[in-house]
């Protein structure tokens, strides 16, 4: 039995998240915030949530489901709603950049297209035509999506910001480290007016996984709208309005390429399968028991692969005696072969 779910997470409105990105230095590990929820943190927010509640026995098993290929997660993107209509976004292929438009600078900073613009094959060039929308500089969907949700013009329209916050540590007399630090938060924009939601859905593959453990996968998925997800959970209010899991059907998307929705940590034959990717780097951290994780070169979401490859999942702990794993499996949809630079020439 092969199922996909999307776990949609109902957010509410001007609340704020921290999705860290990479720092060498651990005094400005907290400056700076991705604005994805990324694959590998969505892992560690279920697998430590699943240990918690069931122990160490089961969340072994669920491991194994995920190094075996049984269980794929995705990272998490913004899906806008409307009275039943929705806007899915997923990262910008990263081959779109490579196509030729009339304002380079307007391309790159999109981060994210519709599921109408990947379905469709519709190419950057027609992104900034009148049969497309762009939403807050990073967003690009069809017009028709648009017109789904609002027929309210889309260019004041903001669907988070980023804010930085000054904090104080709580700490011991005797600690002689500076108290005060910052925070970039991503805080998702209040648009109860125009009457659009703004929420972050991610997928999750199931493959000949017991039904007992899928329910008790799915309760933990469940359990994240009050534990939340990302970093400084404490302090930034990530715990959700609800969460859901739709089952989807298998034929969403159809094409000749792969776009990755994750974080992907290849093995080395992967890479003659891809064809285009953009590295990033993940962990350094201070570890619990001291040491800093080991550093790892990652593919980016948006990557597009020729097949669907196998990715891993690693161990970056610093101590030979403890585990904290990094996940690196592919989740991949297809994609037209249109967003290939070097067939579209042909």
């Amino acid at each position: 039995m092969n199922e996909v779910f999307k776990i949609v997470f109902n957010t509410r409105p001007n609340q704020s998240f921290h999705f860290g990105n990479f720092s060498y230095y651990v005094e400005t590990a907290l400056d700076d915030t991705s604005n994805i929820l990324h694959s590998d943190t969505l892992f560690s927010s279920i697998i430590n949530l699943f240990a918690s509640i069931y122990g160490e026995d089961d969340t072994k098993e669920v491991i194994n489901y995920f190094e075996n290929g049984n269980l794929l997660v995705s990272s998490g993107f913004y899906e806008l709603e409307s009275k039943g209509n929705k806007i899915q976004f997923y990262p910008k292929p990263i081959t779109a950049n490579l196509f030729e438009v009339t304002d380079v600078k307007k391309l790159k900073r999109i981060a994210f297209v519709s599921a109408g613009i990947l379905k469709n094959g519709i190419l950057p060039a027609n992104w900034f035509t009148e049969s497309c929308v762009i939403i807050d500089n990073e967003f690009a969907c069809t017009n028709e999506e648009w017109q789904t949700l609002t027929n309210k013009k889309s260019e004041k329209f903001r669907i988070y910001n980023k804010q930085l916050l000054t904090k104080t540590k709580v700490r011991k007399e005797s600690d002689d480290d500076d108290s005060l630090y910052t925070q970039l938060n991503l805080v998702f924009t209040d648009n109860t007016l125009s009457d659009i939601n703004t929420n972050l859905f991610a997928y999750i593959q199931i493959n000949d996984v017991p039904e007992m453990d899928i329910n008790k996968l799915r309760n933990v998925i469940m359990s994240l709208r009050d534990e939340g997800v990302g970093g400084e959970r404490n302090t930034s209010g990530s715990n959700f309005l609800n969460v859901q899991l739709e089952q989807l059907a298998h034929n969403m998307f159809s094409g000749e390429m792969y776009l990755s929705l994750s974080l992907t940590l290849p093995v080395a034959e992967d890479l003659s399968n891809h064809l285009y990717y953009k590295i990033i780097q993940r962990g350094g951290r201070r570890a619990n028991i001291g040491g800093r994780l080991k550093y790892v070169r990652m593919l980016a979401e948006g990557a597009i692969a020729d097949k669907i490859i196998k990715g891993s999942i690693v161990n970056i702990s610093p101590n030979i005696d403890e585990i904290i794993l990094r996940y690196g499996k592919p989740f991949c949809i297809p994609i037209s072969k249109a967003f290939n630079p070097i067939v579209n020439e042909s």
